[in-house]
């Protein structure tokens, strides 16, 4: 099962097909209730890297938000987990890359708030203070600020950028959900 599944994944990387029918099995484990047993084989290295290597292969993205998604919200203590190891760059990135997508838009949009309310972001004050702005920006290119997973997931910053940034996340998921 989960073993087979992350083997065809890191021989079949160049892919786009197999790392979607990958990340739609984790997808499942995941929603079963064995986020843990996903993570600790390698299965969110495998979800970022697919996402990173196949950025603008819409269904891939889709199948990869949505996981991202799943994984936050089946399995909180995963929040922090996904927050520092580039998932919040890679829902960014998609939503960048597929602004007319309503799956990539709507699961992205609940993921990103499922992350910021959870971690009570959404309260902190901005630094100086000062107003925030409330416009979601390109994210940044990841493959300038991370070279490879490896060392996305051992930096300690969480990605989000500014504060001004997350407060604009927030804004655009209210916003999407009125």
């Amino acid at each position: 099962g989960l073993s087979v599944t992350m083997n065809l994944m890191e021989l079949h990387e160049e892919s786009p097909s197999v790392q979607e029918a990958g990340i739609q099995a984790l997808r499942s484990w995941t929603q079963a209730g064995l986020g843990t047993s996903v993570v600790d084989a390698g299965g969110l290295t495998a979800v970022l890297s697919a996402m990173t290597n196949h950025e603008h292969c819409e269904p891939l993205q889709e199948v990869g938000v949505d996981m991202l998604t799943c994984l936050v919200k089946r399995s909180p203590e995963h929040i922090s987990l996904v927050s520092t190891s580039g998932g919040v760059e890679a829902v960014q990135q998609a939503r960048y890359n597929f602004p007319g997508s309503a799956v990539i838009q709507d699961a992205g949009a609940r993921g990103l708030y499922n992350l910021v309310s959870r971690q009570n972001w959404a309260h902190a004050p901005p630094p100086g203070g000062g107003k925030r702005d409330s416009v979601v920006t390109k994210p940044p290119d990841r493959r300038q600020t991370s070279p490879n997973i490896t060392s996305s997931l051992t930096s300690s910053s969480v990605g989000f950028g500014s504060s001004s940034g997350r407060d604009g996340l927030l804004k655009s998921y209210r916003g999407s959900a009125a």
